[in-house]
């Protein structure tokens, strides 16, 4: 995930020479002069190789996407003798490609902190009645777990004895701590704030509130 230092580089070399062939063009220079296509070819060739590969691709898979649009966009604008234009385009749209990367990988490393701090053990009962603690990847469905005051819930579950408030921001955003009794739903990675309780498994770790939220993303 992430943005390479190479993608930068490129991004910010196309929106150099973009701007340069711009106030090429403003300063009076023809915008069909070699020195402005040339800036401009250089610009749409920096800052657009990865939209033409993927548009290359939409065009084999019949598939009209926003890249397949950006490259009859500039193809377009070569074809009228906007050179100019086509150059700042191209920039535009890597640059807008590189800023959502940005966010999508700030939200992707916000919900994998979340997911580090799902607790990797569980106290669960045992056949006997006795409780031990065992690693949250192998408790099974069903399984009953305990959970004491200032512990995170290791999975997802419904209570089946005791109460507690729990902190759920982590998965819903709610500003105050809300109020479990038995019959009640909770996740893996919120905060157990006071009181002891139990609560039967109902999704494995892999398959988690938490752990769907991650992959949706």
């Amino acid at each position: 995930y992430g943005v390479s230092a190479r993608s930068k580089w490129l991004v910010g070399i196309s929106g150099a020479t973009a701007l340069i062939a711009e106030i090429s063009s403003w300063m009076g220079a023809d915008e069909k002069s070699l020195l402005v296509i040339a800036l401009s070819l250089f610009a749409i060739a920096a800052g657009g190789m990865q939209t033409a590969k993927k548009g290359w691709i939409a065009v084999k898979t019949f598939t009209l996407n926003i890249n397949f649009l950006m490259v009859v966009a500039v193809i377009g604008a070569m074809t009228i003798g906007e050179w100019p234009e086509a150059a700042m385009v191209t920039f535009l749209f890597a640059l807008a490609e590189m800023i959502e990367a940005y966010s999508l990988d700030r939200a992707r490393n916000a919900i994998r902190n979340l997911m580090e701090m799902t607790p990797e053990s569980a106290t669960v009962q045992q056949s006997d009645g006795s409780w031990k603690e065992i690693v949250a990847g192998e408790v099974a469905m069903g399984a009953l777990v305990r959970v004491r005051p200032g512990e995170r819930i290791p999975l997802d579950g419904i209570i089946a004895s005791g109460q507690s408030t729990v902190n759920q921001a982590p998965i819903t955003g709610e500003s105050m701590p809300v109020e479990k009794k038995v019959g009640d739903t909770v996740f893996a990675g919120t905060i157990n704030e006071r009181g002891t309780f139990e609560f039967k498994v109902t999704a494995n770790k892999g398959n988690t509130t938490l752990a769907r939220i991650i992959r949706s993303v």
